[in-house]
């Protein structure tokens, strides 16, 4: 998914313009990698937010205001504001995760005995 896709789906704002970034999957913002979305809601994970690898993290405009060192950094990840950061995170973790069908005649193997 690129990143204007994102945005229109979350309708946050982008820090910078003109940032053209490929998001692959969603993470936690401690294992996140580049291509990953991260949020960040709690400032209990402040050290994760300077930390993380994330090529974009969703958060509140004031948290982005006090982090703001984080995101000038060369290699920082792109700040995307939005009023619900973990909200708009699990809109796009739907449509980067979808779960698999399971196409089998069973759900358990034949074999399968319970203790």
């Amino acid at each position: 998914m690129d990143l204007a896709e994102g945005v229109r789906i979350t309708g946050a704002v982008p820090s910078r313009e003109g940032a053209a970034l490929s998001i692959c999957g969603g993470a936690p913002l401690k294992s996140a990698l580049s291509g990953h979305i991260a949020f960040f809601a709690d400032s209990r994970y402040g050290a994760d937010l300077a930390a993380t690898a994330a090529s974009a993290v969703l958060l509140s405009a004031r948290d982005a205001d006090r982090f703001a060192t984080v995101f000038a950094a060369p290699n920082g990840p792109l700040a995307l504001i939005t009023p619900t950061p973990q909200g708009a995170w699990s809109l796009l973790a739907a449509r980067l995760h979808v779960p698999r069908r399971h196409e089998a005649p069973t759900a358990i193997a034949p074999s399968a005995r319970l203790e």
